[in-house]
């Protein structure tokens, strides 16, 4: 079951220090062997929340090819950076269409995160993904409140950022996990080729 766990974890871009057997626990119906979950760093543990909150690939069953994620705190210049991870990731892909609508969708949806889900975590993770001709982007935190639309006056400079995400992208949605939620949109593009290097060169990532 270790080796399982550790391959699993290491198949989503989790790699803890240690994975080791701990003492037998007499808890519940019978003993049963702990697995010991190795101490990480606060980098390492921000992926793993990410993973959890926004479900790996495989879970989702969704067909998804290339996959790239980073982890940011909660703190002025976060939006920005996500940003240029997002455009990164694009550059890497090829892929050449409807960027600008993605990026504006990525700032809308990390901004609420810096100023809604400030206490739910102690950051924010960011997901791109791309299979079956649909690149889609996740942004998750860990304030389990789902997001809704507003009607703003005209007056408020603020509360419409869903609303430009749902007219800008093909589709929209929030899933809400056990650590918190994932806000995503998606939209429909065509991919050309990269080798894992240029991939990771150019989005400063790691590579799947």
């Amino acid at each position: 079951m270790r080796d399982e766990l550790r391959e699993a974890l290491e198949g989503v871009g989790v790699r803890l220090p240690s994975l080791g057997v701990d003492v037998v626990s007499y808890a519940g119906a019978g003993p049963l062997v702990l697995i010991e979950l190795g101490r990480c760093n606060m980098a390492t543990a921000l992926v793993l929340a990410s993973v959890l909150r926004s479900g790996s690939c495989e879970r989702r069953g969704d067909g998804v090819e290339r996959v790239e994620r980073q982890s940011f705190a909660l703190e002025a210049g976060a939006v920005g950076a996500a940003r240029g991870f997002l455009r990164g990731v694009l550059r890497a892909w090829g892929v050449g269409e409807r960027v600008d609508d993605m990026v504006l969708c990525l700032s809308e949806l990390a901004a609420n995160a810096v100023l809604h889900a400030g206490g739910g975590g102690d950051g924010f993770g960011v997901e791109v993904s791309y299979g079956q001709g649909c690149v889609r982007i996740a942004v998750s935190d860990g304030c389990p409140v789902v997001p809704v639309d507003r009607c703003p006056s005209v007056d408020e400079g603020s509360g419409r950022g869903l609303m430009l995400v749902r007219a800008l992208a093909d589709r929209q949605g929030t899933s809400v996990g056990f650590l918190g939620k994932a806000v995503w949109a998606s939209f429909d593009v065509v991919v050309s080729g990269a080798d894992s290097a240029d991939r990771t060169a150019a989005a400063g990532g790691i590579a799947r």
